[in-house]
């Protein structure tokens, strides 16, 4: 008797083993009776690739049940359809799909990628009844960001950011020798530069929003500063964010921009592998107002509160920077 006169908390330890039991007793029966009563399943729903510079992070949801003696499972394939990896590949390239993934969950990652290679994926749903329509997206690797930016086309620019501005430098032809011959367009959303006799060099749509009143972009003719391109000009762009709506300025890497133009051959970046360079080197933006700010911008730097000024054999990658944050804290009071 005193066995079965269980104290208040024993009902708790009876309501997960039932619910374990149930789990157990649901999966029995999908065993047993399965073959004879499960159905097709449906196609999964809210394919979403997130591509990497070496590979993808994929997730979906289960479509409409069909049964409830279903055991479903998924399968992820990919194909190639960059044009290097069909040639590589040969005619048969662009119909050899490559099982990448098949089990229970509604995720995947794929790894070990090349940069900037293209892709057919799909997914669908398979049980023991049969298996559903594929469910496909087309999806790219991302480029291995160059500081904080990219380039464009076949090295037709490059181009750079800053949380406030972007900025784009391109090859002039070696015709264009005054600034008449360069024809520019900015819009919020739309930017188109052209040189006279040539072929548009960038024009799009653009990533993100920029203000474009006179003032608030800024272009000049210099000289190149590629040591290969010695007696060559380049433009030199800087367009500024419209950062008024939102949170304004941020320096977290996904606020940034991931490429110029939406067009398709622009190359996306890694946004989770960019770094704010100064002068060549590593260092954490000069205008950070926090230290929060200053980690976000330099991901994995070891990063101290203390005055590095006082602080025997540091590194010299903080300098003075962040020395008057006390300050302005105080002002703001």
């Amino acid at each position: 008797r005193r066995h079965f006169c269980a104290p208040q908390s024993r009902p708790r330890v009876h309501c997960r083993a039932g619910m374990a039991g149930d789990a157990c007793f649901r999966r029995v029966k999908r065993l047993l009776f399965g073959p004879f009563l499960a159905k097709p399943p449906s196609p999964p729903v809210d394919v979403v690739v997130v591509p990497r510079f070496d590979g993808f992070d994929v997730k979906w949801r289960p479509g409409v049940a069909t049964s409830e003696y279903n055991l479903d499972r998924f399968e992820v394939e990919m194909a190639p359809t960059s044009p290097e990896l069909l040639e590589l590949l040969g005619e048969s390239g662009s119909t050899m799909h490559v099982q990448f993934y098949r089990g229970v969950d509604s995720r995947c990652a794929i790894d070990r990628l090349q940069p900037t290679q293209a892709f057919a994926l799909r997914v669908r749903c398979v049980n023991r009844a049969g298996v559903s329509c594929w469910v496909g997206a087309d999806c790219e690797t991302c480029a291995v960001p160059i500081g904080c930016g990219g380039a464009g086309p076949n090295g037709s620019y490059a181009w750079d950011q800053t949380p406030t501005h972007v900025e784009i430098t391109i090859p002039c032809p070696s015709t264009l020798l005054k600034p008449r011959d360069v024809e520019l367009s900015v819009k919020p959303k739309h930017l188109q530069i052209k040189f006279t006799g040539e072929e548009s060099i960038g024009s799009g749509e653009l990533y993100g929003t920029v203000l474009c009143q006179p003032g608030d972009f800024e272009w000049e003719l210099r000289d190149s500063a590629r040591g290969d391109s010695a007696g060559h000009r380049e433009l030199f762009l800087s367009l500024q964010k419209d950062t008024r709506g939102g949170a304004g300025v941020s320096y977290h890497p996904e606020d940034q921009w991931e490429r110029v133009f939406l067009k398709k051959g622009h190359a996306k970046i890694d946004r989770r592998h960019m770094r704010w360079l100064r002068d060549g080197e590593w260092r954490p933006p000069k205008d950070a107002r926090c230290a929060d700010e200053v980690a976000s911008a330099l991901p994995g730097m070891n990063f101290s509160e203390e005055n590095q000024q006082t602080v025997k054999g540091r590194d010299g990658e903080l300098d003075d920077w962040g020395r008057d944050w006390g300050g302005k804290k105080k002002k703001k009071k």
